[in-house]
């Protein structure tokens, strides 16, 4: 996978449960009106919308600060439901270091480094580690996903290697702190063995706890080292 680096200013979307991976969609539904302006915006301008997860606790004129790593998409607009809501599908493009906050209002804006996905199908990985990682997204989607039609149409979207990886980190992966982890990771082969590290093979499906507690240990560490050196 290549990476096509470009500096823009880019709307922010702050979730506090969510990680957004650069190569896979993700739906969104709407109901601040501030937030459809931003789409609409979007789509006039085709400009990316980054997701970000946010920094627990921590706010900046009102609003949540975001993690400095996110990824970045397309909005396709779907559908307005009953509730008035709009429901959006953002196509992962690439990931985003988020560098400055520009403005918050009427939504978050941040100059980013952006880098753009070249869905050029250059890595080489661990064969078995991953064989047995899409065998373990191939069994989840039995059953996860019981329409045989919609089913059918996500396997024909897992067309390339880094697609399948970052749905495993997507849906398999259930601890948040670790699903940032692993977005911040540059290199796939270092996501596929932290992945075999929390999932054991003899236990498909669970985590291991005392990896991911170090983890998340590991983070906070990182974290307090960060703030003290910026002090």
């Amino acid at each position: 996978m290549v990476f096509m680096k470009q500096i823009a200013d880019i709307p922010v979307i702050t979730l506090s449960n969510v990680v957004f991976y650069p190569s896979t969609s993700l739906p969104l539904y709407f109901l601040d009106k501030e937030l459809e302006l931003m789409i609409e915006r979007s789509l006039k301008e085709q400009t990316p919308i980054a997701v970000a997860l946010s920094k627990d606790g921590q706010m900046l004129d009102g609003r949540p600060i975001p993690t400095e790593i996110c990824s970045v998409g397309m909005p396709i607009v779907l559908d307005r439901l009953e509730d008035g809501s709009l429901k959006v599908l953002l196509r992962g493009i690439g990931r985003a270091k988020l560098l400055e906050a520009k403005f918050n209002i009427p939504y978050q804006v941040y100059s980013a480094e952006i880098e753009f996905v070249n869905e050029v199908d250059s890595l080489v990985f661990d064969q078995a580690k991953f064989k047995f990682f899409k065998g373990m997204l191939y069994d989840w989607l039995e059953d996860a996903i019981k329409d045989v039609g919609e089913k059918e149409q996500f396997i024909l979207s897992l067309n390339r290697p880094d697609t399948i990886i970052d749905y495993i980190c997507t849906f398999l992966i259930k601890d948040i702190a670790t699903k940032q982890l692993l977005l911040e990771m540059e290199d796939k082969n270092d996501v596929l063995n932290l992945l075999s590290l929390i999932f054991e093979k003899e236990n498909p499906f669970q985590e291991n706890q005392l990896i991911t507690d170090a983890i998340k240990d590991f983070n906070s560490m990182d974290n307090f080292d960060n703030e003290r050196i910026a002090n």
